[in-house]
């Protein structure tokens, strides 16, 4: 078995893992951390406390599905109790809490919450 294939089977594995329990959390946290350190992810771009990503490169994948999503399926953005607006909204939390300093390219579409503003209540 190639090392990509391994590695391909690790990802699909860890995202059954239980999450939820503290030492859940931690033992998902240090596949996550293993698995991107393997990858080739460096050390100061991995999240010690959830074990994700927080490179550039992995931002701008994020945000290009983000804006590829928006502008080829506006409509699915349209209802404000959505599930595609509630992931958004949690996707742009989430890498502004990682990476503060990318965010402000973050895609909008029209109508969107102004996110910066409740960013400053927290």
């Amino acid at each position: 078995m190639d090392n990509e294939r391994i590695h391909n089977q690790a990802w699909s594995r860890i995202m059954f893992l239980p999450y939820g329990i503290e030492d859940r959390k931690t033992a998902h946290a240090d596949c996550l951390i293993a698995l991107n350190i393997a990858a080739g992810v460096a050390i100061d771009d991995i999240d010690p406390s959830m074990g994700w990503n927080k490179s550039t490169r992995a931002y701008r994948t994020v945000r290009g599905e983000w804006t590829d999503a928006l502008k080829t399926l506006p409509e699915l953005f349209e209802d404000a109790a959505g599930a595609n607006q509630q992931g958004y909204t949690n996707a742009r939390a989430i890498w502004a809490r990682l990476r503060p300093d990318l965010i402000h390219d973050w895609p909008q579409w029209a109508g969107a919450p102004d996110l910066d503003a409740s960013q400053e209540d927290q």
